[in-house]
């Protein structure tokens, strides 16, 4: 019977992983439910005001499509890359599918170690709501109120919002990555 090499304590080898464990009471577990609690809050400055606390001055947005306004005149609104671009788009939403709810799947964080405390926190989600209403562009409509005034602001072309004639059911299933900086502040939004 060959005898069993021992290993001294020494000269064992420790494998360190790539993404180290995260502590149950991390707060970055967090994050994912309070993206949807203030999503679900269908109020902008709530919304606004979850941005300015947990992001960092140089705040980023990528990978929101731009949103067709108005199908027959092609009113587009831009794709959001700041603060003030993703609170737009957020009331664009809300104001056409105003039953909008986001569902959270799965969440998880990623820790790098190659980079100083950055992490990632990935939110799988899904949206589901009825849209109701499309923006009509249209020559009259300049002279009436705006539904929504930052909304006009930014696109003036849009501010009479119309009722669909046949509500259109949407589910929408995708993933949001927040990149964080060492002080678990939001550098990034990317969807």
């Amino acid at each position: 019977k060959p005898k069993k090499k021992r290993l001294r304590p020494d000269k064992l080898k420790y494998r360190a992983s790539l993404f180290p464990r995260v502590i149950k009471k991390d707060v970055r577990r967090l994050f994912p439910q309070m993206v949807a609690n203030v999503w679900n809050s269908s109020d902008p400055a709530l919304f606004r005001a979850f941005f300015e606390t947990f992001a960092t001055s140089n705040f980023s947005v990528s990978g929101i499509p731009e949103v067709v306004l108005d199908d027959v005149n092609g009113v587009v609104k831009q794709p959001p890359k700041d603060m003030d671009g993703l609170v737009s788009h957020y009331q664009v939403e809300q104001d056409l599918m105003v039953d909008a709810v986001v569902h959270l799947e799965e969440s998880g964080i990623k820790q790098f170690l190659h980079r100083s405390n950055h992490s990632q926190v990935i939110i799988q989600y899904q949206i589901c709501g009825t849209k109701l209403y499309e923006y009509k562009a249209a020559p009259e409509a300049l002279s009436l109120p705006p539904i929504n005034p930052d909304l006009a602001q930014r696109t003036p072309q849009c501010t009479r919002r119309g009722l669909l004639e046949d509500p259109v059911a949407v589910s929408m299933r995708g993933i949001i990555t927040l990149d964080m900086d060492d002080q678990y502040r939001i550098n990034s939004f990317n969807v």
